[in-house]
């Protein structure tokens, strides 16, 4: 138990270090003595930002009692301005009076002298020194819009804060600067409200200390335009407001078709949201669906189920689980009580399993009209349908190369090489007369689906009937249950729709067989089981060349 006499110790010992430390304290820092005596004199203004000509700030000085001393007046000076009025001094003294709980005061008032920029005030009462920052900004140059973005899209069932900024010609705010709004083109009884005033024609608003001001603009859906004046400075905003979701449209970027197995391109499908008025709607979700294995996605560059600034969303489609056919997407939108919808029907189609001719004469494509009696030859114009096995045009891009077989005159196609679009290649064909007349019925147009294949395995690629695509497709995919037997006399029988035919081997590489007479070819020989593909082509007299 610790006893009184040595509880007093203590005590005596922790007072008397106290006392050291602070007088060492002292010592040691003797300024920190004198800013604290410094910050009792204060000197403030209002406002601090005021119109370089003729603006005016009031200048405020306290300083206690005690700290005043036998000190009774306050020296103010400033750089740019004058007190009093513009054409004052800049230093002045000023009586302290007493204000009351236990201080001393002073006030004059800054006066804009015309000069722009920024001054350091400063109060001084013996040897304590007070300053306060004062900005004079000159005449109004720019307005700037801060909210909402020029040509902004808005929503037309609220109403909107508009927020502009003044400035004068060095970036400084204008305080106090009236900035006149006026509404040059909008809808019936577009409104701007500042505070408690309305207008539907003009309104001036007053920027704060900072030389910023706002409104609120009300419209029906339509186009906006407001000019804002103020100074020297013009500013015109223009924004568009939309109202509320009026209808709903899907739109293919490219025809509503694809590939089995494919994956669409990103943005290829899209839908539009409108109000009444045509304005895309934005920012609004749309719920997507689709039948029969295809399915919409969105995880491409650009695409959301929500619609950008223009209403558009966009988003595509995986059909490498589709049915082949027709199958429908569709796109819904709810809100407000009530829904919007669209849907679309899209061909998935499969590999090529036919492909078709028709031609039709057409006239050569120059101005003049030709006299047929002086005609040299005649113009046909080829067509090529590629068709799948439920005989729906293939999507995709195939090549078709085009081969005339002429018996008794010349003849010229072109292009030798065209692609299908919308499963159907065409190409012009020119049939030359002979003694005044031309001669389909000797005339056989050849057109032939075109691929690659590895030839041998070997690692050479054989072009089988010009510039193509690697085969991508195993269209006509048969079996082989018979016999062994050479694949020439297998093909024989159904040449009229084979070109070439490949037989894949053990390796994974490509043999090649061809009824055409390509360099390169090489033969082989089916074996019951073997699986082997063929290439379309199709090819008939040019008189009996019709559309199917």
């Amino acid at each position: 138990m610790i006893g009184p006499r040595i509880r007093l110790h203590v005590r005596f010992v922790a007072l008397f270090a106290v006392v050291v430390l602070s007088a060492w304290a002292s010592s040691v820092w003797p300024e920190s003595s004198s800013a604290n005596s410094q910050r009792v004199l204060s000197v403030t203004a209002y406002p601090l930002a005021v119109e370089a000509r003729g603006g005016e700030s009031r200048i405020t000085v306290r300083i206690p009692v005690e700290a005043a001393g036998d000190q009774s007046r306050v020296s103010l000076s400033t750089k740019l301005g004058a007190f009093g009025s513009a054409s004052g001094p800049p230093v002045i003294d000023a009586r302290l009076f007493d204000v009351g709980n236990g201080l001393l005061g002073a006030s004059a008032i800054l006066v804009g002298d015309g000069r722009t920029g920024s001054t350091v005030v400063q109060a001084q009462v013996g040897s304590l020194v007070d300053t306060v920052t004062i900005r004079f900004v000159g005449v109004t140059t720019t307005i700037r819009l801060d909210e909402p973005d020029n040509r902004a899209r808005l929503d037309a069932t609220e109403p909107h804060l508009i927020r502009l900024a003044a400035a004068d010609s060095t970036g400084l705010g204008a305080p106090s600067s009236q900035i006149f709004l006026e509404i040059v083109e909008a809808p019936t009884g577009a409104t701007l409200r500042s505070g408690a005033t309305t207008s539907t024609t003009s309104l001036p608003i007053t920027t704060n200390v900072s030389g910023r001001a706002s409104v609120f603009l009300s419209s029906d859906p339509g186009d906006v335009t407001i000019r804002a004046t103020s100074g020297v400075a013009s500013l015109t905003m223009q924004f568009q407001l939309y109202g509320a979701p009026d209808r709903l449209r899907l739109v293919p970027i490219s025809e509503p078709a694809m590939e089995f197995g494919s994956i669409g391109d990103a943005g290829s499908i899209q839908v539009l949201l409108q109000d009444e008025r045509g304005q895309g709607v934005p920012n609004e979700r749309i719920v997507f669906s689709a039948e029969s294995g295809l399915v919409v996605r969105w995880d491409g560059d650009g695409e959301s189920q929500v619609t950008d600034d223009s209403g558009t969303a966009r988003v595509h489609l995986d059909s490498r689980s589709a049915r082949l056919g027709v199958s429908t997407v569709s796109a819904t939108w709810f809100g407000g009580g009530g829904t919007l919808g669209h849907s679309l029907p899209v061909r998935v189609t499969g590999t090529p399993t036919t492909l078709y001719l028709w031609a039709e004469v057409t006239r050569a494509e120059v101005d003049e009209v030709l006299i047929e009696e002086f005609a040299s030859s005649t113009r046909y114009r080829l067509y090529a349908e590629v068709v799948d096995r439920l005989g729906q045009r293939v999507a995709g891009t195939y090549q078709v190369r085009w081969w005339p077989v002429v018996s008794r005159a010349g003849a010229q196609v072109y292009p030798q090489v065209s692609e299908t679009r919308d499963g159907v290649a065409t190409a012009i064909f020119d049939l030359q007369h002979v003694d005044g007349r031309p001669y389909p019925e000797s005339t056989s147009v050849q057109a032939w689906l075109i691929a690659k294949a590895q030839v041998n395995n070997n690692g050479l690629i054989g072009n089988l009937l010009g510039p193509g695509e690697p085969l991508r497709a195993r269209w006509n995919d048969l079996t082989w249950l018979g016999p062994e037997i050479p694949v020439s006399e297998a093909v024989a029988s159904i040449s009229s729709v084979v070109s070439a035919a490949w037989l894949r081997t053990e390796a994974g590489g490509w043999q090649a067989w061809f009824t055409a007479d390509v360099p390169g070819a090489v033969d082989f020989t089916l074996s019951p089981g073997d699986r082997f593909y063929l290439v379309l082509r199709s090819a008939a007299l040019l008189e009996n060349v019709q559309r199917r």
